[in-house]
């Protein structure tokens, strides 16, 4: 039960007036109409009268359950959407997560493998396998032309 003339910073207001409205009429229905029925046993009172109130309390009654009932259904229709975006998001966010893993766990072979050829060549200075070469001019300016950002 929306009241439209409420602006939308109060909307929270506009449906705790309704809400609070609704579940007052509902259970103020069902006792007026306890009240009523129970009135039959006076004598003054016209019994046709009071089955006429007390149905037409409990017909308020019923309706304003049946919104309320109506309203709450809605809101875990809302509330189940939400979940299910968020079960959807969070698939998303594991299988980036895996990629994301694979591809660390690739570079982390990539280094083992380039530390081991390191350590090879180190071993290799080392043992005096290996000699570097003369530096020649064309050399000395490629090795300067290397930048590392």
């Amino acid at each position: 039960m929306m009241l439209g003339w409420l602006p939308v910073e109060l909307a929270w207001l506009s449906d705790l007036i309704g809400s609070g409205l609704a579940v007052l009429l509902a259970y103020g229905g069902l006792a007026g109409a306890t009240v009523a029925f129970a009135a039959r046993l006076d004598p003054r009172m016209s019994k046709m009268l009071s089955s006429v109130v007390s149905v037409a309390l409990l017909c308020v009654s019923v309706w304003n359950f049946s919104a309320i009932h109506h309203d709450r259904q809605l809101e875990i229709d809302r509330l189940q959407g939400v979940v299910a975006a968020m079960a959807k998001q969070a698939a998303e966010w594991r299988k980036v997560a895996q990629h994301q893993q694979e591809l660390a766990a690739e570079r982390l072979e990539n280094n083992a493998q380039l530390q081991e050829q390191i350590d090879d060549y180190d071993d290799a200075l080392a043992a005096g396998a290996v000699g570097a070469c003369d530096a020649d001019d064309e050399y000395l300016r490629r090795m300067r032309a290397i930048r590392f950002d």
